[in-house]
């Protein structure tokens, strides 16, 4: 866990796999064990016009990671991305500069 005060600073946040998980909880979201894990390359709805998603094509190939997932965002939060296991693939707040994906954006798996 972190401090809560983190989320106090003003500071952008992005968070990453266990990151959005933390951040969910810490803002009062709620994370369950899924019934089915997500491992591997996973196709990825982008739902919303998000600021980190702009320009992006709807669907996109995602590097997954999890068995746990978010199952309600923290107030103030709307749900920018989903797949067919996981219906909280990304979140954001776009007022409090907050941001959370399930996926690793960083690695070769990821399209876009």
């Amino acid at each position: 866990m972190c401090d809560k005060g983190i989320f106090e600073l003003g500071i952008p946040v992005l968070g990453i796999c266990y990151g959005l998980q933390l951040m969910s909880l810490v803002l009062g979201g709620t994370v369950k064990k899924g019934i089915n894990r997500e491992y591997g390359e996973t196709s990825v709805n982008l739902l919303n016009d998000s600021l980190i998603f702009k320009g992006l094509p709807e669907k996109n190939i995602c590097l997954m990671s999890h068995t746990d997932l978010v199952e309600n965002t923290p107030a103030g939060f709307k749900i920018t991305a989903s797949s067919n296991n996981c219906p909280i693939v990304a979140m954001e707040n776009e007022d409090k500069n907050f941001y959370g994906i399930q996926f690793h954006p960083e690695v070769n798996n990821t399209e876009n």
